[in-house]
């Protein structure tokens, strides 16, 4: 179970680690690296550091961990858009990515588990997203959008 070894691998930390369990073709491991720490509630990785090990491992897939701190496995935004980076970068790369897992002091969330790890992720984003994305989109076309709200009574 990746969440049991991650858990293991990580222990109790008191800020963001950002782990990559890299499997062969069997879906056995063959390395686990601590590709990043962060602050108490925070961590910048790039997908080029986590795919690094990946790619040296000569690794057909990955599974990506990380903690929250705060003992809250909730995904964030930022959890969610490093989710679909990461899937981006798997599918161009040949690198399948499993799952993307957020520890917390005694649960975790698996991302695959909510439906945010597969082609076609922004489709699965929670509409408060898909509409910011939309939005955007929309203003860099010059165009706008609604959100299917009526105003008035």
């Amino acid at each position: 179970d990746g969440y049991q070894l991650m858990r293991q691998f990580l222990g109790d930390v008191d800020r963001e680690y950002l782990i990559v369990l890299c499997l062969n073709t069997k879906n056995e491991p063959t390395n686990i690296n601590c590709c990043h720490i962060g602050s108490i509630n925070s961590s910048i990785a790039h997908p080029r550091e986590i795919f690094k090990t990946a790619i040296l491992s000569n690794s057909a897939r990955i599974m990506v961990g990380h903690t929250h701190p705060s003992g809250n496995p909730e995904p964030s935004e930022a959890d969610l858009v490093m989710t679909a980076r990461l899937t981006d970068a798997g599918e161009l790369l040949g690198i399948d990515v499993l799952d993307l897992s957020i520890l917390g002091d005694y649960d975790f969330a698996s991302l695959k588990s909510g439906g945010y790890v597969y082609t076609g992720w922004w489709m699965k984003i929670p509409d408060r997203y898909n509409l910011v994305f939309l939005k955007t989109l929309c203003a860099v076309l010059g165009s706008s959008v609604s959100d299917g709200k009526q105003k008035g009574g």
